[in-house]
């Protein structure tokens, strides 16, 4: 009976040391998941932010950027009386009618020549 319980023992043992090394392993695995994952994580936000400083430096520098825009817009008012002056305008353009503002003051269309116009019949009975 003695040697029965010494092999039992041994087994119980064995199977301990096993379960042991298994589950040692099991962490060491998920271990390196985590920190592939991680490092996935990692290497997505890096190129995520550079792609975002790519493009501030490209609107910054951009021929369409916020300060470009301003720029342009206010040459472009700058521009619009003087080369209203050099328009030849035929002899049936809308350009030269006049129109009555919101206010009831008459408004020449010429001052909108050369530029692109959307006009709109808001009259109402």
């Amino acid at each position: 009976m003695a040697t029965r319980r010494s092999s039992t023992t041994k087994e119980k043992k064995t199977l301990t040391n096993v379960d042991s090394t298994a589950s040692g392993e099991k962490e060491e695995k998920l271990q390196r998941s985590h920190q592939q994952r991680t490092s996935i994580v990692f290497s997505f936000l890096g190129v995520l932010a550079f792609f975002f400083l790519v493009a501030i430096v490209k609107i910054k520098h951009s021929p369409y950027g916020p300060n470009a825009l301003r720029s342009h817009r206010k040459q472009q008012q700058d521009s619009v009386s003087s080369h209203n002056n050099n328009i030849m305008l035929p002899p049936n353009s809308i350009y030269r009618l006049s129109v009555e503002d919101g206010q009831g003051s008459p408004l020449s269309l010429e001052k909108f020549a050369g530029m692109v116009s959307l006009v709109v019949n808001v009259a109402c009975k």
